[in-house]
């Protein structure tokens, strides 16, 4: 059979024989102007430059003599002819422990494995699903906002094992996503975040002169209840929901939440205050965070976003700072201390002014007259403080002394325990008796009725 090469040249393709042919100078002797002779024949492996296989030429053709493999010695073990046979993708995925697509072609193509080609893809692997399922990457949200309480992101973080100083044990969040400007609202318990979002959207809408438009949130029973669903849809407020399990539909809220309680740790470890403070230290938290910067927003801060103005920075203050706050209307008389050392414990919220707490009796002052010493931290102080030495212990085991026997007629020595009053009394044995002289008496008045003839009564002075 001749299949045309080209207009000057065929190519000759012997079928049904059983020897190898290599025929290359059919390409290079179709010229009538150049002759080429090939004596041998000499094929190399070009990475390793071993000699594959070399012969003469005859005439066209190079015949190509093959080595038998030899018997391999038993000292050797032998390579298993299964390594030799062509197998599917799926077969090899499946002998080499399910490996990740990309590590299978690596191995293809670096290590030379017979697989079969296929243009199909391969099948899904119904064991890696069972064995390896995890979450699907998440890509970013095509939902924008133009204008503030399009959409308000929620959520409750909760419970801690530790009390406020008003009981709080929750707090909730509500978050603008036009401006990530951020409300909190300390809670009791769960059941109080309804009334929480009415009194959020009753300051909003008055506040903006905008309605809210949705309400993004998790699927916790304290939103998913009869009574605040009924509240939304009476508002005209669409609710969205996150998937079961699912926070990060939620992200906004829980990013929110995790630089929230990084940022009231820190506040903790510069302030020294007691835990029972959490509320204002996460309250101040809050403050701080709308005024700084966010890579969200181009690094302009949420407050500048929403009221389209930037804050007072020089209103800020060390947080768990000493502070002397003006007290004068506070004093008992004329000669009171017109100011006490307080604590600095954040910014009011309904005044523009500092909120300072005295810390030898927990009352909170507010005042906008305050001395700040930024350098000095009372609580932070307090802890660092050397303590005193501990008093060397008494003993509590007796001291043993001896009394002075009667007079009227000798008795054994009686050793009776007494409390020692000065812990530096010797603990040595008392000295070896000696005579006692006999001390002067008294003659007391006899009693109405006489003591026995054997016996008299004396006063040891």
């Amino acid at each position: 059979m001749k299949i045309p090469l080209n207009p000057s040249g065929t190519l000759t393709v012997v079928l049904q024989t059983t020897l190898p042919l290599i025929s290359p100078t059919s390409t290079f002797t179709m010229s009538t102007r150049v002759l080429i002779k090939f004596l041998l024949l000499m094929a190399k492996d070009l990475p390793s430059g071993k000699v594959l296989f070399h012969g003469p030429c005859n005439g066209s053709l190079f015949p190509i003599r093959l080595k038998k493999s030899l018997p391999q010695s038993s000292t050797q073990p032998s390579t298993p002819s299964v390594l030799f046979t062509s197998a599917s993708s799926t077969t090899w995925h499946k002998r080499l422990g399910h490996p990740s697509p990309q590590a299978l072609r690596r191995l293809v193509s670096h290590h030379q494995l017979n697989v079969l080609c296929s243009s199909s893809p391969p099948p899904l692997c119904s064991d890696c699903q069972l064995g390896r399922r995890s979450k699907l990457p998440f890509v970013n949200s095509s939902c924008t906002t133009t204008a503030p309480l399009q959409i308000i992101h929620s959520d409750v973080w909760g419970p801690t094992s530790i009390l406020s100083v008003s009981g709080f044990k929750y707090y909730v969040l509500f978050i603008d996503d036009w401006s990530r400007f951020t409300w909190l609202f300390p809670l009791h318990c769960k059941s109080e975040v309804f009334h929480s979002f009415q009194k959020f959207k009753l300051l909003v809408e008055n506040q903006f002169d905008t309605k809210i438009k949705s309400l993004r949130c998790d699927n916790g029973g304290e939103y998913t209840s009869a009574v605040f669903q009924s509240f939304l849809s009476n508002n005209g407020i669409a609710q969205q929901f996150s998937c079961p399990h699912t926070p990060e539909q939620n992200g906004m809220a829980e990013r929110k939440h995790r630089h929230l309680i990084e940022l009231t740790r820190t506040l903790f470890a510069q302030s020294s205050l007691p835990f029972k403070y959490w509320v204002e230290i996460v309250q101040t938290s809050v403050y701080l965070i709308n005024r700084l910067p966010s890579s969200s927003l181009h690094f302009i801060s949420p407050f500048e976003q929403l009221f389209n103005t930037a804050p007072d920075y020089n209103f800020l203050r060390a947080y768990g700072c000493l502070c002397f706050p003006w007290l004068k209307p506070y004093a008992a008389h004329k000669l009171d201390f017109r100011s006490r050392k307080c604590v600095f414990l954040g910014y009011s919220l309904y005044q523009k002014g500092y909120r300072c707490l005295d810390p030898t009796n927990g009352r909170v002052y507010v005042s906008r007259h305050v001395i700040f010493d930024e350098n000095t931290f009372p609580f932070k102080e307090k802890l660092s403080a050397p303590q005193p030495a501990n008093p060397p212990p008494i003993p509590s085991y007796p001291i043993l002394l001896p009394l002075p026997p009667f007079l009227s007629e000798p008795t054994p020595n009686i050793i009776q325990p007494t409390t020692p009053t000065n812990p530096t009394l010797s603990l040595s044995p008392p000295p070896s008796p000696s005579p006692i002289q006999t001390p002067p008496t008294t003659q007391l008045t006899p009693p109405p009725h006489p003591p026995p003839p054997t016996r008299s009564r004396h006063l040891c002075t």
